[in-house]
């Protein structure tokens, strides 16, 4: 996205005052494939979904 757009990240990071870390959607996927609730193919957001 960066590539595409310079300075596109800084300016989300500063619309939603954080941006989701690797660490973040790391641990997402590990609780979303451990959760029996979630059907398959279930949307999981990381992070603000306001925009």
């Amino acid at each position: 996205m960066e590539r595409s757009k310079r300075g596109l990240i800084d300016e989300r990071r500063e619309q939603a005052g954080t941006l989701p870390s690797i660490e973040d959607f790391a641990t997402a996927i590990v609780d979303t494939s451990m959760d029996s609730s979630l059907s398959s193919g279930a949307t999981v957001f990381v992070g603000s979904t306001e925009w």
